[in-house]
């Protein structure tokens, strides 16, 4: 169903820009970097973490499926989405 799909990216988007914004309290960015840079930085590192945090979901829900599953859409979705061809 598209709403699985849908729900898991929006909680892998949501953890990742929570996490990035938690690992940057307290970094100080130098001064002379202009904001763009700081902006590019900054969706950089969410992005980077929001896949992480999604290759870790998808990683644990192939050993564990319920954690994997809690873990990609908070419990919201009770199965992993089937993609046919």
């Amino acid at each position: 169903m598209m709403l699985d799909s849908i729900i898991r990216t929006g909680v892998a988007k949501f953890v990742g820009v929570l996490v990035g914004l938690a690992l940057a309290l307290g970094v100080v960015i130098p001064a002379h970097l202009s904001e763009a840079v700081t902006v590019v930085l900054v969706a950089a590192v969410n992005g980077l973490v929001e896949l992480a945090y999604y290759v870790i979901g998808r990683w644990v829900e192939q050993r564990y499926p319920s954690a994997g599953r809690a873990l990609l859409s908070l419990g919201m979705v009770g199965r992993s989405p089937y993609y046919s061809r």
